[in-house]
C-alpha cells in the first residue's frame, strides 16, 4: 500500500505529527549561531509533488547530527520538526510557516520517481517587481534575455566579495530590470562573459534574489548565500524563453570580446559615483525623491532639532514612547528597551545659497569617533550646570562647523503640504573625491570678515544658478544603479533615512540668521 504524505501547503502549528515528502530545491549554509558553535546554520527550501514550497532550517547546535545527510536536489521524507511562524524580514518562500529541525527530527532518503520539480522556479513579470506590488521581505525569480552590463568593480583585489556587477535583462514582455550581482554571483557572469564570446542571446535565470528599493526605484540583488543564477543552462525553462525570442533578440545586443573592464573603487568611492555636481540651490528646485550631491561647508549646527532619536534594537528604525516600553512601526510592535542613534541637522553653505540638511547614524560617528549611546553617557558625565540651566550638546558635535564635505542628498517632498526635508544618504571630506567632483577648491567662507555681501537662508533665492554640467565622478559608470550600494556600503534608504521628515529645509528659508556680512575669499 501505497504511503501517503501530508501536504506541504497545509503545515500549520494546529499539530506536530507531519510527514512529508519533499526535494531540498536549495541548500546553503549561513554563519553559526550563537557564534561559539563550531557549525554553520543550515537553510533550506523544500518543495512536494504539487509544487509547494516551505522554508527548513537546522540550527547550528544540531547542524552535526544532519549535515552529511542533507544533500541538495535529492529527495527525502521527514518528519519530526518544529513548525514555527514565518515573521523573518528573509523569506525564501510565501509559507506562512518554516520548519526547524530538532534533534529528533527524522529524516530518510526516499526514490526519486521524478515527480517532484528539480528547482520549481517562480517567476515573476519585471513590471510586479518595479511597481512596488510584491513583498520585499520574500526572494522572488526572474528570467531574462541579457542585453548590457556594467563594468566590473571591485574595492579589494584581495577580497573576492567585494566584486560587483550589474546586468540588464528584459523579460518575455520587454520589461527591463537591473540586477546587481555581488561576490561569487559577480564572478560566476564575469567567467561565463569571459569564456563565451558568441553573439547567441544570453537567458539567466536568477532564484532566491533580494528586491531592493533606491531613490524611488527597485532592481534585484542576490541574497548573501540563497541565491542561485543559471545561464544558459540546460533547463526546460531556459530553452523555452530562448524558443520564444523574437527573430531581433537571438544575437546579444553586447559587444562581447573575452576582455571584461575591471575598475577597482572603494565603497566610498561607488556611493557618490555617477552623480554629477550640483549646487545647494538646486535642492530647492529638485523634485521628490531625487539624488543630489552637493559641496558646501557647515556654518552651523542646529542644536535645537536635538541630536538623537530612540531607535529599536532590533531593526534600527525609529520608536516612539508607549509609556515605560516603545511601539516600533517597522516590527509592528512593542519593544521593552530602545536605543539612541544620532539625527543632526547641519547649515551647509556654497556659493549658490545654504540649506538644512539633515545626517544620521554613521555619518556622525564617522566624525566623532564615538556611538551614540557612548557620546550620550560621556556627556551625561561631564554635563555643565549653572545657576539657571544644563548644558545638554555635546561640544563634540561642534566640530563639524567649519569643515567642507561632499554630501550625497536625498529630496523628500511631503505629501501633505509644502514641507521639504534634505537627508544625506552619504558624506566626505576626502580631498581625492572632492577633487574628482570639481575643477576648483571650494571659496572661503571668513565668517568673521565685515564686507562682502553673501545671499543666505534668510533672503531671496534670487541668486544664479552656477552651471555645473560636466562635473561628474570618473572612477565609475555604474554605481548610481538602485542597488549598487546595498552591502558592506552601508547606503541608508531613502524612507529609513528620511526619519518621519524631520530635516526643515523651508526652516533654513525662515531661520534668522545674524546680521553679519560675509565675505568671499576666491583663489
Amino acid at each position: 500500500m501505497e504511503q501517503k504524505f501530508d501536504a506541504v501547503n497545509d503545515i500549520n502549528r494546529s499539530r506536530s505529527n507531519w510527514t512529508i515528502k519533499i526535494r531540498i530545491t536549495r541548500l546553503w549554509e549561513s554563519p553559526p549561531y550563537p557564534k561559539t558553535c563550531p557549525d554553520n546554520t543550515i537553510d533550506m527550501v523544500l518543495c512536494d509533488k504539487d509544487g509547494s514550497k516551505i522554508a527548513a532550517s537546522v540550527k547550528s547546535v544540531f547542524a552535526n547530527k544532519f549535515k552529511n545527510n542533507l544533500k541538495e536536489g535529492a529527495v527525502y521524507i521527514m518528519s519530526g520538526f518544529n513548525v514555527v511562524a514565518s515573521s523573518s524580514t528573509f523569506r525564501a518562500t510565501r509559507h506562512s510557516y518554516k520548519l526547524n529541525f530538532q534533534y529528533q527530527t527524522r529524516i530518510a532518503r526516499a526514490d526519486d520517481d521524478g515527480s517532484i520539480h528539480q528547482f520549481r522556479f517562480e517567476f515573476v513579470p519585471a513590471v510586479k517587481i518595479i511597481s512596488g506590488e510584491l513583498d520585499q521581505n520574500i526572494l522572488v525569480d526572474v528570467i531574462g534575455r541579457v542585453f548590457n552590463m556594467s563594468e566590473v568593480h571591485e574595492s579589494s583585489s584581495s577580497d573576492p566579495n567585494s566584486m560587483r556587477v550589474t546586468i540588464y535583462i528584459e523579460d518575455t514582455d520587454k520589461t527591463q530590470l537591473a540586477i546587481t550581482l555581488w561576490g561569487q554571483y559577480a564572478n560566476q557572469i564575469v567567467q561565463y562573459m569571459s569564456k563565451n564570446s558568441e553573439s547567441a542571446a544570453i537567458v539567466v535565470a536568477f532564484q532566491f534574489c533580494k528586491i531592493k528599493e533606491y531613490s524611488g526605484t527597485r532592481s534585484l540583488s542576490n541574497s548573501m548565500y540563497a541565491t542561485r543564477v543559471m545561464i544558459n543552462s540546460d533547463i526546460e525553462e531556459i530553452r523555452q524563453f530562448h524558443q520564444g525570442l523574437q527573430p531581433e533578440d537571438l544575437t546579444s545586443p553586447m559587444n562581447r570580446t573575452g576582455h571584461i573592464t575591471m575598475t577597482t573603487t572603494t565603497p566610498q568611492e561607488a556611493a557618490f559615483a555617477g552623480y554629477p555636481l550640483s549646487s545647494v540651490d538646486e535642492l530647492y528646485q529638485s523634485g521628490d525623491k531625487a539624488i543630489v550631491c552637493i559641496l558646501a561647508n557647515v556654518i552651523q549646527v542646529n542644536k535645537d532639532r536635538g541630536w538623537f532619536y530612540n531607535a529599536c534594537k532590533k531593526c534600527g528604525k525609529k520608536v516612539d514612547p508607549d509609556g515605560p516600553i516603545f511601539w516600533c512601526h517597522s516590527c509592528k510592535g512593542l519593544v521593552n528597551q530602545a536605543t539612541i542613534k544620532y539625527r543632526v541637522e547641519l547649515m551647509v553653505l556654497d556659493e549658490s545659497n545654504s540649506a538644512n540638511v539633515t545626517i544620521f547614524d554613521r555619518d556622525v560617528f564617522n566624525i566623532v569617533g564615538l556611538q551614540a549611546p557612548q557620546l550620550h553617557d560621556e556627556h551625561s558625565k561631564g554635563m555643565l550646570v549653572d545657576a539657571n540651566h544644563t548644558v545638554n550638546w555635546p561640544v563634540k558635535l561642534d566640530s563639524f562647523v567649519g569643515q567642507t564635505f561632499v554630501f550625497k542628498v536625498a529630496v523628500v517632498k511631503s505629501q501633505w503640504n509644502d514641507f521639504t526635508s534634505f537627508t544625506v544618504q552619504r558624506m566626505t571630506s576626502d580631498p581625492s573625491i572632492i577633487d574628482k567632483f570639481t575643477r576648483y577648491r571650494l571659496a572661503k567662507v571668513d565668517l568673521n570678515a565685515t564686507d562682502g555681501n553673501l545671499i543666505t537662508a534668510d533672503k531671496a533665492m534670487t541668486s544664479p544658478i552656477i552651471d555645473l554640467e560636466g562635473r561628474r565622478l570618473t572612477f565609475t559608470d555604474d554605481a548610481n544603479s538602485p542597488s549598487t550600494a546595498t552591502l558592506s556600503s552601508g547606503k541608508r534608504s531613502i524612507d529609513e533615512a528620511s526619519y518621519e521628515g524631520h530635516s526643515s529645509s523651508e526652516a533654513a528659508k525662515q531661520l534668522v540668521m545674524p546680521k553679519k556680512k560675509i565675505k568671499i575669499e576666491k583663489n
